[in-house]
């Protein structure tokens, strides 16, 4: 492995060939990406959300491998995920077909919308003055110098669509390795791909799997996040490179499976019991996830999915 330092990310080498690109926290990053060479192609996984430390990324394949890459793939439409796109304009973008459909009718939107925010300095630094707990105060931190970042590239910031597009499957053949791309459905997003390298028992995941922080279910569905859960797990799995956080193994699988199911429980007895959704604006986060970043989450998740009990109910009725 070459030698390369960069301040948007920290590589990892998962096997020969494969590299993780871990986001350094207040980079504007975001969400992890990865460098894989199949032998005679090189595929980038994900493009962050900062075109600048895609530019990074391209510099770090080309050195590593000597060759540029040639394809890259968006595991879904989140613009932290493909925010870099514009970086590989030469390179073929692959996701599935609502993968392509979303981000032409969201990203447009979201990417204007930050264009057109007034600047929220202040109130970044009035709510760092004002916190107390060190942790807490750490953490808002880098989500300001995260927003910096990120507030700086959007003025340049392009929308770069995928030119090619699948739906369910696709195998990528190299001369040293074979990489299966699969998308069981949207859990996460209206459809999230997953990459699978079955012989060295890599899974990269997106945000179907996250480590340390809570998960965002507010554009998908909880009961096929759960099934495509029950269906990955089926899968020969080592490593996991998860669309936030460190690389695990396939127990975080059961981590995050067990987090959902008990938010469909408590879900299903708030609205047997004729609890509001306003009254679960505060529901205590469980200590198993206390120590999750965006706890925020674990209310919004909650609430996500007694409005889909709720229209369950509805439709029954």
């Amino acid at each position: 492995m070459v030698t390369f330092q960069t301040k948007y990310f920290q590589l990892q080498q998962l096997a020969n060939g494969v590299f993780a690109a871990i986001i350094n926290r207040g980079s504007g990053c975001i969400a992890n990406a990865a460098v894989i060479n199949l032998g005679g192609q090189t595929v980038v996984w994900d493009t962050f959300q900062n075109p600048r430390a895609a530019e990074e990324l391209r510099k770090f394949a080309n050195l590593e491998f000597g060759e540029q890459p040639i394809l890259v793939i968006n595991s879904h439409n989140h613009l932290d995920h493909c925010g870099g796109n514009q970086v590989f304009k030469d390179c073929s973008i692959l996701s599935t077909s609502k993968t392509r459909e979303a981000m032409e009718s969201l990203n447009t939107k979201v990417i204007e919308s930050m264009k057109s925010q007034p600047d929220q300095s202040l109130e970044y630094t009035k709510l760092i003055e004002q916190e107390t707990d060190i942790n807490r105060r750490n953490e808002r931190i880098l989500q300001f110098e995260d927003y910096k970042e990120i507030s700086d590239t959007i003025k340049n910031l392009q929308l770069t669509l995928p030119t090619l597009t699948f739906d369910q499957s696709m195998t990528l053949h190299g001369q040293n390795r074979t990489a299966r791309l699969l998308c069981y459905g949207g859990g996460h997003s209206p459809s999230d791909l997953i990459l699978h390298l079955e012989e060295e028992e890599i899974l990269l995941i997106g945000d179907l799997i996250t480590v340390g922080s809570h998960p965002l279910l507010r554009y998908g569905n909880v009961d096929e996040w759960l099934t495509i859960l029950d269906k990955i797990e089926s899968l020969p799995i080592k490593q996991i490179l998860p669309g936030h956080g460190s690389v695990v193994g396939k127990e975080q699988i059961k981590v995050i499976r067990n987090y959902f199911s008990g938010l469909v429980e408590l879900a299903n007895q708030c609205v047997a019991s004729g609890r509001t959704i306003e009254e679960l604006q505060n529901v205590t986060v469980p200590q198993e996830y206390e120590s999750w970043r965006l706890p925020h989450l674990y209310s919004s998740n909650l609430k996500d999915i007694y409005l889909l009990l709720q229209n369950k109910l509805q439709t029954q009725e």
